[in-house]
Order: C-alpha cells, then structure tokens, then sequence
C-alpha cells in the first residue's frame, strides 16, 4: 500500500472548518507544528500556515503568553471580519 502525503487544505480542513464555526482557534505553536507540520522546521511550518490562512480568509496572530514563568508562543486563528 502507497501512503501519498496529504496536502496542507486537505491535512488542515478539520481546523478550517472549527475556526469558520467558532470564529476563534488558538494552540501552542509548538504543540500546533508537531500535529500539524511534522518533519517540516519552524519558519517553514510558519510560512506554510501565513500562506494557508491568508487563502481561507483567516487572521493569524503569533501571541508569546508567560505560563507559569515561562514563555510560551501561541498561534490564533480567526475568520476576517469576526
């Protein structure tokens, strides 16, 4: 059997489809890439996602919040307009 790798639209409709319908997504960056863009470096993966989100029609934030001391760099995703 031939695993073929699944396309950025395709690995990420389910989040597109949860951010259309909650109007708001946010996830640690590090957890979001491993999940997301395994295999792929971090601008790579950073990249990829700006180009994905800007042709879905979303707004993306890089956000750095302090979880117990430490600093720790979010992704948020909203639609444009919510």
């Amino acid at each position: 059997m031939v695993r073929r790798k699944l396309g950025i639209h395709q690995r990420l409709a389910a989040l597109a489809e949860h951010v259309r319908e909650s109007e708001y997504y946010e996830c640690t960056w590090d957890l979001f890439r491993i999940a997301h863009f395994k295999g792929v470096d971090e601008k790579g993966a950073a990249r990829a996602l700006t180009a994905w989100a800007r042709g879905e029609r979303f707004n993306i934030m890089f956000e750095v919040r302090r979880v117990r001391e430490i600093e720790v760099l979010y992704v948020l995703l909203r639609p444009k307009g919510a």
